[in-house]
């Protein structure tokens, strides 16, 4: 076996690929599982399309007298695929890595990556589910904002216009995700504006989560209307993780308060919900329910722009970072909150 590492730049635990290429066979190649074909100078190139390929097992190269060969990227091995794909091919080689998917605990419905964690390889679940076993159902976000260098302010999902910032600058992010946040600075200029054309508006039943890194400054976290009167809003007051609903067109509601403030320098997972169909609206901080409220059955003030940082008006602006910003048209469980926590992490 020949150990072949590859790497570029940083990566965060977990998204690193450490794989082991086998011996290669001369003059076969595995057909009907190519998932990708580059044309390439050597078998070492070939090699290294591979490993940046996630979900690449086995290749083809050749023919091997050729200036340019063809290289074929498989997602099984010759030992997973039928004996009649793995055929003869003169000028060809057959190369595959050492394949700890073939005895993965993966569920039946996620895809086996070799060469993740500690474990040699990781399960990816299809879209729309997470977990450990793919066996928690969760729908996509109506709207998902990384607030990394990847994306900057815009929607990772592709459904809202783009965030608006001011003065705000790329951070570090939670797991230590170079550039995977924003900062915000404490100052009245400093903040992101989140258009809302309709797909914010999310009256029924809702979802806010996201990740944020207090630096000892009050202020809006995801604020319903900039200016004006008082909406839909989270924020942090006194240190503490705050949220309220508003109805449309009426007043506010009790509001929910963390009983302990959050740790100034370290990143909180904070989420607040309503349920329509019970009228309760809860809280997190760091997975763990920390307050609920029946506050009836209402369709809630959801229908203006959203701004984080900073509300017109107001003298209390918000310091710290924000990350993996996500909204919901349903109302998340605790486990389904858990699950996503890291939607939109190194994206």
């Amino acid at each position: 076996i020949v150990v072949f590492v590859f790497t570029t730049g940083i990566c965060l635990p977990g998204d690193c690929r450490n794989i082991q290429f086998e011996h290669h066979t001369v003059d076969k190649i595995l057909v009907n599982n190519t998932i990708r074909t580059v044309t390439v100078s050597n078998n070492d190139i070939c090699e290294i399309f591979c490993y940046k390929e996630p979900n690449c097992v086995s290749y083809n190269c050749g023919p091997e007298d050729s200036e340019l060969k063809q290289c074929d990227l498989n997602n099984r091995s010759h030992r997973q695929a039928s004996n009649t794909d793995f055929i003869m091919k003169e000028g060809y080689i057959y190369r595959s890595v050492l394949n700890h998917c073939e005895n993965s605990s993966c569920p039946i419905n996620a895809q086996c990556q070799v060469g993740y964690t500690m474990k040699k390889y990781r399960c990816v679940c299809p879209s729309g589910f997470e977990g450990e076993q793919c066996e928690i159902a969760v729908r996509e976000p109506v709207a998902l904002y990384p607030l990394n260098s990847a994306y900057g302010t815009k929607d990772m999902m592709g459904n809202q216009p783009d965030g608006i910032p001011s003065n705000v600058q790329l951070a570090d992010g939670p797991d230590g995700e170079c550039e995977g946040s924003h900062q915000f600075l404490g100052t009245q200029n400093s903040f992101i504006t989140l258009p809302n054309l309709g797909g914010l508006d999310v009256q029924y039943s809702l979802t806010v989560l996201m990740w944020v890194y207090p630096q000892g400054q009050d202020g809006p976290l995801f604020n319903y209307r900039p200016s004006g009167d008082w909406e839909v809003h989270l924020w942090i007051v006194n240190g503490k993780f705050f949220s309220r609903m508003a109805k449309r067109g009426g007043p506010l509601f009790t509001y929910l308060l963390s009983p302990a403030p959050l740790m100034i320098g370290r990143w909180a997972y904070v989420a607040t919900s309503y349920d329509y169909n019970t009228g309760i609206t809860r809280m997190w901080v760091d997975g763990i329910e920390v307050a609920q409220l029946d506050i009836g059955f209402h369709s809630m003030a959801t229908n203006y722009d959203v701004r984080i940082g900073v509300k017109s008006g107001d003298g209390r602006q918000f310091k710290g970072r924000v990350s993996r910003v996500q909204v919901y048209d349903v109302a998340l469980t605790l486990d389904q909150v858990l699950a996503v926590q890291n939607r939109g992490k190194g994206s």
